[in-house]
């Protein structure tokens, strides 16, 4: 189900999620793989963590400054 992958990610704080292809995580940022989606899954973490690297990089370091 897409909103059981999805609500994964919510209220996460992390600089970076794990893709977890055997289930059951227990680490908040362990991301599980949907059923037979384990591709689609860790593109989408490694969009995820894509946007964090940005936002960590460029967004909040801009504020510093």
């Amino acid at each position: 189900d897409g909103d059981v992958f999805k609500d994964q990610f919510a209220g996460v704080t992390t600089d970076a999620f794990t893709l977890n292809k055997s289930g059951n995580s227990t680490a908040e940022n362990d991301i599980d793989t949907g059923s037979g989606a384990s591709t689609t899954s860790g593109a989408v973490v490694n969009a995820v963590n894509a946007a964090l690297d940005f936002y960590y990089s460029v967004v909040k370091g801009a504020m510093g400054k």
